[in-house]
Order: C-alpha cells, then structure tokens, then sequence
C-alpha cells in the first residue's frame, strides 16, 4: 500500500490459521463493502486443513499489490522453530501442516516481514516491540508499551484472537474499548490507539463467527465485523484430515 493508504479502506484481516471458508467470508464481505486494499497480520497457516489454499489466496492479493502480509509465529514454525508458546493441539497442527505445504509456499511465508510501518500506522502480529519473541498484548499497560514504541497513532496487532481496542487518557495512561460489531469507531489521530484485530479462523469468544475489521483512515475510523461462514465445512475437514478433533470442536462452538 502505498500513499493512497490514508484515502482507501483497508480490511485489517488476521490469524486466518489455515481456514479457507472464513478467509473467503472475509474477502467477500470486503469486496462488498468496496475495500481494495488489504492488512494481512500473520499466522496464516496453523490449527485447520487448507494451509496451502488460503496461503494461494493471500499471496495473489499481495502480488497483486492489493496489501501485505506479517509473518507470524505459526507461519515462522513452519521453517525456525523454537516450540515456545504452542501447546500440544498446535505442535500436532505444526508437524501436520508441513507436510501440506510446498516448497513456493515455504519460500512466500520466509519471505515475510514481522512488521510493516506507515505514517500512521504500525503492524505486527505480536508487539511493535521485540516481534520476535511474539508477546501477547491483553492489557493497558502492555498496550502502553506497544503504543510508546511504535510512536504512530495507531498500532494495529493480532496473535490475541480475541478483539480489543486500547486508548490513550489525557493523563497517558490506557484504558480498554471492547468494539461492538457493525458500530464505527472514532479514532481520532490526536490520540494513541492499539487495536488488536482478532481472528478470522479460530475465533474464541463463543461464536462461530470470523473476525475481520475495515480501517477508514480518512474518516478517522474503525469497523470491526463478524461474519458468519461455513464453519461446519470447515470443522468437517479438520476431522477428517486427522488432526485434533479439539480443533474442529473450536470451530464449531467458538472456544
């Protein structure tokens, strides 16, 4: 994206872990909503059964100069791996996806920065700070943080699948936004703001719902959406291409 960033939607679309049908719901509804452009935060791959179709996917919209993609710390375990973080359902759903993927996949995710810097934004799948070592931003004061380093008005991250919006007081200190769906959010340039995008393909807030966001930077705001998909379909092929059946059940309850 280049200086028309500030001028054109762009759908924040991140932790689609290997799930064609809710990557898909997302791409369509953008479509929809006229979105030309593209924020994809990491962890493309991981936890369900189409790696290498949704990892086609997101490299066409990027080759395509549509938006970017982050790597993030599933997309990494495909080729440096430390087994930090990852419980035993993701280790089996690491060791399976390797096997799934290709040589051009392998060669796109290496190819990937941790993070992506603009004018007024700072991407990255886990923290502006240290992306490497992936930390987890789930309170105001590990939002501050974000929000120091990356000195833009914005820091928008995913890893967290839940969403959140963290905001700057006058007194700078970070208070804590839960967004609603479908409701725009003011978030004016004067302030700090980190905004965590959630996750399109293992959400975990009980419901079977993707997560996906719509970043109007000329407006000043933020829509977050849940958008239903076939998640049935894709809790089927989770089953059946032998990984955990957890996996699937997560897919269909939302937790």
């Amino acid at each position: 994206m280049g200086s028309n960033s500030q001028t054109e939607k762009i759908a924040i679309i991140s932790d689609i872990h290997s799930n064609l049908e809710a990557l898909q719901s997302c791409l369509d509804f953008a479509k929809s909503e006229g979105v030309k452009q593209f924020a994809f935060l990491g962890d493309m791959v991981g936890y369900n059964a189409d790696p290498s179709k949704v990892i086609a996917l997101v490299r066409s919209i990027v080759e395509e100069g549509r938006g970017f993609a982050l790597l993030g710390n599933h997309d990494e375990a495909m080729f440096k791996f430390s087994g930090i973080n990852f419980n035993n359902e993701a280790l089996v759903a690491i060791d399976w996806t390797r096997n799934q993927i290709s040589s051009a996949d392998l060669d796109f995710l290496k190819s990937l920065p941790r993070v992506k810097v603009d004018e007024l934004v700072f991407y990255a799948h886990a923290t502006p700070f240290e992306p490497e070592r992936w930390h987890y931003v789930q309170h105001p004061q590990q939002a501050r943080r974000c929000s120091e380093f990356a000195s833009t008005p914005y820091a928008i991250l995913g890893h967290v699948h839940d969403p959140a919006i963290y905001y700057e007081l006058p007194s700078k200190l970070f208070c804590a936004l839960k967004p609603q769906p479908n409701l725009p959010i003011k978030i004016l340039h004067r302030r700090k703001w980190v905004i965590m995008a959630g996750s399109a393909g293992q959400p975990r807030d009980g419901q079977p719902k993707a997560h996906m966001s719509i970043l109007d930077l000329s407006r000043q705001t933020i829509t977050f959406h849940r958008l239903p998909y076939d998640h049935i379909t894709a809790a089927q092929k989770v089953e059946s291409s032998g990984l955990p059946k957890s996996l699937a059940r997560r897919l269909i309850f939302g937790f």
